[in-house]
């Protein structure tokens, strides 16, 4: 008896944890029906907060491109979910910079080895609270990886005997090295992953700059002999939860993830019409 009351005490108060988690959330997000909880870095919140960790690195300039959920986000997170419960088991996944790491989060609640990778103390620190607000540390490793940096590169394989990663997540990453004119060192870390035994990238973007979008792919198969894009058709890209970003996060009234509205950067499709692209890119040892 005295076990049960111990264990009615602890449930009870991890039920009031996760209640106040969840109100404090930015973004709140279903996924396979189990609901993901993230929040923002604090400082994003603080106008006077100072942004000079967040200049760290490649991916977090401005100290705000990591601090958000992109659109094409929600897109590879629907496109992986598609794939059910059974196909996320004890598969290795990389979700490489994460931003607030909701990605790589859903696949480790799904049941797969989950690395995120970013840049910056702080947006480290943000992504392994949300690694741990979700329940997931058992699972999941947070790490720094700069693109184009072959020392960071080199310890992260080192860490995993030199073992490939089973799927690598790039989304909306493209936006950033076309803004940034930094191609060459997401190239160059995309093709290092595949070299070294990484089978799949899953690359998810939103349209923007065309041309410039091309020339990265285009890039990206000078740099690799025998590569394999696959571009997938617009019915396997689910939009819903950029269509209903303006509906109250966690609404009855759909399934589907929402935000905390405008603060996430998110369009709503009724009034601008986006187009996204998601390749799945490899190495075909065959050819």
């Amino acid at each position: 008896k005295k076990h049960t009351r111990l264990f009615s005490v602890s449930l009870t108060f991890y039920c009031i944890l996760m209640s106040e988690l969840s109100k404090e959330a930015d973004v709140r997000v279903k996924f396979l029906n189990v609901e993901l909880l993230l929040k923002q870095p604090d400082s994003l919140l603080d106008p006077e907060a100072d942004e000079s960790d967040e200049k760290e690195g490649i991916t977090t300039v401005s100290g705000t491109t990591g601090w958000t959920v992109w659109n094409a986000n929600f897109v590879a997170l629907r496109y992986l979910e598609s794939k059910g419960q059974a196909w996320f088991k004890n598969k290795e996944i990389l979700d490489l910079s994460a931003g607030l790491g909701m990605v790589g989060i859903a696949c480790a609640k799904a049941g797969a080895n989950v690395t995120i990778s970013e840049v910056g103390s702080r947006q480290l620190e943000c992504i392994q609270n949300n690694v741990e607000m979700n329940d997931v540390a058992h699972r999941t490793k947070v790490v720094e990886l700069p693109w184009g940096d072959k020392t960071a590169f080199q310890r992260l394989m080192q860490s995993r005997d030199n073992l490939g990663f089973d799927i690598v997540v790039a989304s909306d990453l493209v936006y950033i090295a076309v803004r940034d004119s930094i191609h060459n060192l997401l190239v160059n870390t995309l093709s290092e992953l595949m070299q070294s035994g990484s089978e799949n990238i899953l690359l998810v973007y939103e349209e923007r700059v065309r041309p410039e979008e091309e020339k990265l792919l285009d890039l990206l198969k000078e740099k690799n002999q025998n590569l394999n894009l696959f571009h997938h058709s617009q019915s396997d890209i689910c939009c819903k939860d950029i269509m209903q970003s303006n509906n109250t996060p966690g609404s009855d009234s759909d399934d589907s993830c929402n935000s905390t509205d405008e603060n996430f950067g998110l369009e709503n499709l009724m009034e601008e019409e986006l187009t996204f692209h998601m390749y799945t890119i490899k190495i075909d040892s065959k050819k």
